[in-house]
């Protein structure tokens, strides 16, 4: 089945100057070594009328599309981050990516390599204690709870993995110090 989208909008010199600019810069995108990029110079922007603007909107749709957000830390938020930074280190339970997010951070911070290797060390411990799962006695296939059985029962394999992960981790960091 084919799905088509259309999009209505009244055609102002506005919305075509940025059309054009986003036109032309996609038919320029390339994919290298998990790089996207794509260019528009000067004699482009002047063909299409565009300003600088214009070419704003093409970087965000770009970012956009590749479902990465980029964030800048203000005077407050940094402020909010030296005071209350360690406190990522008190939780060992959480998903993987916060896990070694908090580790990162902590790092940046300027905590010592020994405490954010035995973080992840404990992480790790944590998760090697799940249990292994039972694939009997499933819901139907129409249960609402059907998603949340499937999950559930991936967890143990997802725990080791992590445990490995973290584990690993942690054993680079102790290394790395020396």
């Amino acid at each position: 089945m084919r799905l088509r989208h259309s999009v209505r909008a009244t055609a102002t010199t506005a919305v075509i100057t940025v059309l054009t600019v986003l036109t032309l810069a996609l038919s320029r995108l390339r994919h290298e070594d998990n790089l996207i990029w794509t260019y528009i110079d000067a004699a482009d922007m002047t063909a299409a009328g565009a300003s600088a603007e214009d070419a704003e909107g093409v970087v965000d749709v770009i970012r956009v599309a590749r479902r990465r957000l980029e964030y800048q830390v203000t005077g407050r938020g940094k402020k909010h981050l030296e005071s209350s930074w360690k406190a990522l280190l008190q939780s060992r339970s959480g998903d993987l990516d916060a896990l070694l997010r908090a580790a990162c951070v902590a790092l940046l911070m300027g905590e010592r390599v020994k405490v954010v290797a035995q973080f992840l060390a404990d992480a790790s411990k944590l998760r090697k204690s799940v249990g292994p799962a039972s694939l009997s006695g499933g819901p139907g296939l129409r249960d609402p709870g059907l998603f949340a059985w499937m999950k559930q029962a991936g967890n143990p394999i997802r725990a080791k993995s992590e445990a490995a992960i973290l584990k690993k981790m942690a054993s680079f960091l102790k290394k790395a110090r020396k």
